[in-house]
């Protein structure tokens, strides 16, 4: 398809950790633009929260609920961008989804660290899991805007077998 999923992480602990909405959100804008389609997913644990920055996206709830509709809705899209949360985990193990993962480290965060990193065998700027493929993308980088286009045209330029968009 010619949309793309973005996966907020909105959670109570570690919120450091948390999805940067501000920027997600004119990421979403530029892919608007560029003729694509941003369907934003809310975190499960913030599912009926209303968030006025999204207005005018397509927030699609459902997948918070229904695990078989999440998985198909990653599976038809273009493109996937998570922050580490368990639905990442989850896309990255199934190779028909086509992903990009941002912001594995958080200064002051309990968990995104890289010693934990490290104790779980990543190597730290390791660009994919040794098991993933090479469209299923880990970027050690924050997300901000710059970085989330950066990494959104580095996968276009690298994997034009997937565009439905000329370039």
């Amino acid at each position: 398809g010619n949309f793309i999923t973005i996966t907020l992480r909105q959670y109570r602990y570690d919120s450091m950790r948390n999805s940067n909405i501000d920027e997600w959100v004119k990421f979403s804008k530029l892919l608007k633009k560029e003729g694509y389609i941003p369907v934003i997913i809310p975190d499960t644990d913030a599912c009926f929260e209303q968030d006025s920055r999204l207005d005018g996206f397509i927030v699609f709830r459902e997948p918070c609920w229904n695990l078989g509709l999440r998985m198909a809705l990653y599976e038809e899209a273009y493109l996937n961008f998570f922050v580490p949360n368990g639905p990442a985990d989850l896309a990255q193990l199934n190779k028909k989804v086509k992903s990009i993962c941002m912001k594995f480290v958080v200064p002051g965060s309990l968990e995104s660290t890289y010693d934990v990193y490290k104790e779980r065998g990543l190597k730290i700027g390791q660009r994919k899991y040794d098991f993933g493929e090479d469209y299923q993308v880990l970027s050690w980088e924050m997300d901000n805007f710059e970085n989330i286009s950066k990494e959104f045209y580095q996968f276009l330029a690298t994997h034009s077998e997937f565009s439905e968009i000329p370039l």
